[in-house]
């Protein structure tokens, strides 16, 4: 096998390992806050197409023994509102959804590999989608939302861009790691739980929206963690850490609660923007603390450095 090939499935191992251990640690925290925000079911009676490797698309995919061959097929038949059931394999296909649907995997790995010639994931503006433990890998962006998409344990990973975001989108139990520029644009809404943003060649996450994020998820390894031009809310012990530069530049309104900045190459924060700091750690970043220019709000925050 080629050095390649073994890296790759180095992150593929990281990613699941990522994913699945936070399902496993954070299953109460995750499942209080769905039943608090969000509504994602799929309703018992959802008609399921059936995909695998060796399958034919001039099958009707009802069962596992008449799979289609391609998602794009499946997702092209599914009733609105249907699921489609993928088997174990890679598939090297550049996906558009324009139907409320939900992908899921029932076999340990399912790739899907945009082949470098374009996104991996398209999402339509009407579109209502869920998509459950997928590898999206090779795309110039791994998945583009402008409908509303839910993400839950899925690896995001060594695509140009990773996530793109314009429309409604919540991120849980997911990781955006190794793309070759950020892991995550976002100018829509954006909720992230319990999520891994790590190892991007460039910018963590840029903000140019709403993003909340909560329940442990962590911004590390990047070359700045974010760049925050938007709304920006991190609580319930958030970190962003160890990035190569600038844990956070701020430039639009963050407030940070319950939270950690740390280890970060240059400054923990650079702000020029509205920031409000509360009951949390900024702590041993090589530079400052916290670089202001802006209008800073510090409350019950027992160590920063």
């Amino acid at each position: 096998m080629s050095k390649k090939f073994h890296i790759f499935l180095m992150l593929l191992i990281i990613c699941s390992v990522i994913s699945t251990s936070y399902a496993l640690n954070n299953t109460t925290n995750i499942t209080n806050y769905n039943k608090n925000t969000y509504n994602q079911s799929i309703p018992s009676n959802s008609t399921v197409i059936y995909v695998s490797t060796d399958g034919n698309d001039c099958n009707n995919g009802l069962t596992e023994n008449t799979s289609k061959k391609t998602i794009q097929n499946a997702i092209d038949t599914v009733a609105n509102g249907g699921i489609i059931n993928i088997q174990n394999g890679t598939y090297h296909e550049n996906l558009k959804i324009n139907k409320n649907v939900s992908l899921i995997q029932t076999a340990p790995t399912v790739i899907i590999d945009g082949n470098s010639n374009d996104s991996c994931i398209i999402i339509e503006k009407n579109a209502d989608v869920y998509l459950q433990s997928l590898t999206v890998t090779h795309g110039s962006v791994g998945i583009i939302n402008h409908g509303k998409t839910y993400l839950f344990a899925n690896c995001i990973t060594d695509n140009i861009v990773g996530i793109e975001n314009t429309g409604k989108m919540e991120i849980h139990s997911t990781t955006s790691a190794n793309n070759k520029n950020n892991g995550v644009i976002n100018s829509g809404n954006l909720t992230t739980c319990s999520s891994y943003i790590i190892n991007n060649i460039n910018d963590g996450i840029i903000n140019n929206g709403n993003l909340n994020m909560l329940y442990f998820p962590m911004v590390s390894g990047n070359r700045n963690g974010i760049i925050n031009n938007g709304n920006l809310t991190l609580s319930q012990e958030s970190k962003v850490s160890t990035n190569n530069h600038n844990g956070i530049i701020n430039s639009g309104s963050l407030n940070i609660t319950n939270s950690y900045i740390h280890n970060n190459g240059d400054s923990g924060i650079v702000n020029s923007g509205n920031l409000t700091f509360n009951k949390s750690f900024i702590l041993d970043n090589k530079n400052i603390g916290i670089n202001n220019t802006g209008a800073s709000k510090i409350i019950n925050s027992p160590k920063w450095i």
